[in-house]
C-alpha cells in the first residue's frame, strides 16, 4: 500500500500532495485518533487568558495534571524536567491549553484536507497545498510521529525496531505507518526548502 513515489512535491507555482485514498484514510485516521488524545477545539470552551490565570490566585485554579499516558507526555512534556515541579506546573498551567488547541486545530485541518482524496479504490489524486497548509501538515505529522514512536518505544532514529518482534506482531504494521509518515514528512520538508 505504501507508495513512496507519491507524497508532497512542487510544480512551478505551488506545493502539491499526491496520495491514493487509502493513504489519505490512514492519515485521516491518525489525525482522528490524535484528536482524541489532545482534545478537540471547542468554541463552547473559552480560551483562558494567561493574564486572567496569573491574577486569579484562588485555590480554584489548578494547573493541568501532568499526563500519565507516555504518548501524551511526549506531546506535552515538562518544560523543566524533574528539576522544578512547581515551575513545571506553572508552565503547564499557562501553556497547555493553548498547545492543545493549536495541535487540535492542525489535526482538524489535516482531516479536512485528506477528505478531498476520495474513497478507497480510487486512483491517486493531487491537491494543491498552501504554505499555511504545509506548516499545518508539518506540525501534525511531527505529532503523529511522536505518538507512534512512543507507542513503539522508539527513542532514537537508530533504534532497531521490530528485530525481536514475532513476525505476526501487529506492531509491525504500526511501525510501517511510522516509517511512511516519516517519509511523507521528509517529502514535505524537501519541497518547503526549495
Amino acid at each position: 500500500m505504501w507508495r513512496k513515489n507519491y507524497g508532497f512535491w512542487r510544480d512551478r507555482t505551488s506545493m502539491q500532495l499526491t496520495l491514493v485514498p487509502e493513504e489519505a484514510g490512514v492519515l485521516g485516521g491518525l489525525a482522528e485518533a490524535m484528536l482524541a488524545l489532545v482534545g478537540p477545539v471547542s468554541e463552547a470552551q473559552p480560551s483562558v487568558d494567561p493574564f486572567d490565570q496569573l491574577v486569579d490566585l484562588s485555590d480554584e485554579v489548578q494547573p493541568p495534571m501532568e499526563p500519565t499516558d507516555p504518548a501524551v507526555h511526549r506531546l506535552f512534556p515538562n518544560a523543566y524536567g524533574d528539576d522544578d515541579a512547581e515551575a513545571a506546573a506553572d508552565f503547564r498551567r499557562f501553556t497547555e491549553q493553548g498547545l492543545r488547541q493549536l495541535k487540535a486545530a492542525r489535526l482538524a485541518t489535516v482531516e479536512r484536507l485528506v477528505a478531498e482524496f476520495g474513497v478507497p479504490g480510487a486512483d491517486a489524486k493531487t491537491v494543491e497545498i498552501t504554505d499555511d497548509d504545509a506548516e499545518v501538515f508539518l506540525g501534525a505529522m511531527n505529532d503523529m510521529r511522536l505518538v507512534l514512536g512512543s507507542r513503539l518505544d522508539i527513542t532514537t532514529d537508530d533504534d532497531e525496531v521490530g528485530a525481536s518482534w514475532d513476525p505476526d506482531d501487529p506492531r509491525h504494521h504500526q511501525y510501517d505507518v511510522y516509517q511512511w509518515v516519516t517519509w511523507l514528512q521528509s517529502t514535505l520538508l524537501e519541497v518547503m526548502v526549495k
